[in-house]
């Protein structure tokens, strides 16, 4: 048997395929490779000859003591790189025969017809690159621009260095300028140029589908917004090939929002398992469940499952689940968005359960309000309130010589890093004051927060969001935003309450008003996902 492969180019399509000769004692005949399951082993009196092509590891020499195809290893493996696929073909020895197995490394090629959605709007959105941007590699992205004064951005980035090969910016009226921009940073540094690359038309309205496509050679990516196509000259000193992330809205500023749909590139590779009669696809959020069949049915399953690290297969006990109830999978999309698949066998199948860990990114549209007047009113955090999370709380202010407080703190060491309070003419007071406490004594400071106008009446609907960076939080009282500078040594990232009016019952009955919500973007859940619409 000899491994032939053909090669079959016209203009741009190439045909590959794969052959087996066999040789008979009158004559040749030829079988597809992908076709063959298994060599049946015969004697010398059949007339027929087979030959196979193994690999060995480079410093192996065929043991001349065990028979050939095998030379008495269990196994070989052939890999074959060609048009940037890998083909792999795996043979296997039995008794009387030699089985084998194919796979080819599938990769994305285009922005599949029938693709889910991904609806991210929490950002950054990362997607972590496994091999190199090369020259001819392309990259493409699906989703909504931002709205009124916001912008997203895409990066082509060297993480650690800093450096961004491509950096996308669209301005949807942000700060007066409707455009795109285009540039490239070393060591987090702009390389000036005047092409004209950092004033682009801006074909997209507010909140508009949008796809942008790029794709390189050594010296120039080709970069199209939904069709229209620009040439940015790149920096040999910022190569595409180093880059090692591809994110969206890297720097998670407030006014950094929009949607991703969809981002992939042609380095996104998976294995594909090649059966004898071709492939069978499943989607895994498709299947509810795998109905057991003897070996008669001539179909076989194959489940990856989880098990503590420390944990070996009771091989005394059947596949998949080797005697345990259930097995769970966690993966990561490599954002912030985590998928769970578990599996339950029962007598006659297996049941799967999908369900995504989702976070909280803005206050619900359908929230039902809380309407609660009892406090002190608290939320305990689960993670820490790291730079670019967001704070978001709705309700009624309080009425006449009252006052509605909001505290980001550390309980057990009374460290108030954000304290927010609501005067409504309180002793002769009608403003807002933002303030910071260290071991419950004031920091004081001379920038005005602590003397803010007031812009809401007794008893009036009011927002309040938060969000930071590292050394300033940006604090909005229904859209009017103020920046408060952080103190070091009490830092948000160690805060594990919000609690509204705190203090209330400890100095009398003036701490009032309605809280209707109170959440923030690291409150999340694992909700479930229902396969066919089924749950």
């Amino acid at each position: 048997m000899i491994l032939i492969l053909l090669l079959q180019s016209h203009e741009n399509l190439v045909t590959i395929d794969f052959q087996v000769v066999h040789q008979l004692s009158e004559g040749c005949r030829l079988f597809s490779y992908w076709g063959i399951d298994a060599v049946k082993k015969l004697d010398s009196s059949s007339g027929e000859k087979v030959g196979i092509k193994i690999s060995l590891p480079s410093d192996t020499c065929p043991r001349d003591t065990k028979a050939p195809p095998l030379f008495g290893n269990v196994s070989s493996s052939l890999i074959l790189s060609v048009f940037n696929k890998t083909i792999k073909s795996e043979i296997t020895e039995s008794q009387d025969i030699w089985s084998f197995n194919y796979s080819i490394h599938k990769c994305l090629t285009d922005i599949p017809e029938d693709y889910v959605p991904l609806n991210i709007t929490k950002f950054p959105y990362e997607h972590k690159l496994t091999t190199p941007f090369v020259p001819g590699e392309t990259f493409f992205i699906r989703g909504k621009t931002p709205g009124f004064n916001q912008q997203i951005s895409i990066s082509f980035l060297n993480k650690e260095a800093n450096d961004w090969a491509i950096y996308i910016m669209i301005n949807q009226d942000r700060n007066d300028e409707n455009n795109i921009v285009i540039s490239t940073w070393k060591h987090d540094v702009l390389k000036v140029r005047d092409d004209g690359m950092n004033n682009l038309e801006n074909p997209y309205a507010y909140y508009t589908d949008f796809e942008i496509r790029v794709t390189s050679n050594d010296t120039v990516a080709k970069i199209s917004f939904n069709g229209t196509e620009y040439e940015y000259e790149l920096y040999p000193d910022v190569p595409l090939t180093e880059i090692d992330y591809f994110s969206v809205n890297y720097n998670a500023y407030g006014y950094q929002t929009g949607t991703v749909d969809f981002l992939g590139w042609t380095g996104d590779c998976e294995v594909v398992r090649q059966l004898s009669d071709g492939c069978q696809y499943f989607k895994i959020e498709k299947i509810r469940k795998l109905q057991k069949k003897d070996s008669s049915s001539g179909q076989k399953v194959g489940i990856k499952i989880s098990l503590p690290f420390d944990t070996c297969p009771r091989d005394t006990e059947p596949p998949p689940l080797f005697g345990n109830v259930s097995s769970s999978l966690i993966i990561t999309d490599g954002s912030d968005n985590y998928y769970k698949s578990e599996i339950t066998e029962t007598s006659d199948g297996w049941n799967f359960n999908y369900s995504i860990h989702q976070c909280l990114t803005d206050i619900p549209e359908d929230y039902v309000p809380l309407g609660n007047t009892t406090f002190p009113y608290e939320h305990k955090l689960t993670s820490p309130f790291l730079p670019g999370e967001t704070f978001f709380m709705r309700g009624k202010t309080a009425g006449y010589n009252e006052q509605t407080s909001i505290a980001f703190w550390k309980k057990d060491v009374i460290d108030l890093v954000i304290y927010i309070m609501i005067n409504e003419d309180r002793n002769g007071l009608n403003n807002i004051v933002i303030s910071t406490w260290k071991h419950d004594v004031l920091k004081v400071r001379d920038d005005g927060m602590n003397k803010l106008p007031n812009p809401y009446a007794y008893y009036t609907d009011f927002e309040i969001r938060v969000t930071s960076n590292d050394t300033v939080a940006k604090i909005s009282f229904n859209g009017t935003e103020y920046e408060y500078e952080l103190y070091p040594d009490v830092p948000l990232t160690e805060i594990d309450y919000f609690s509204v009016n705190y203090n209330a019952g400890k100095y009398g009955s003036y701490q009032t008003g309605t809280v209707d919500f109170l959440g923030w973007t690291g409150d999340c859940e694992y909700k479930q996902l229902c396969p066919m619409n089924d749950c």
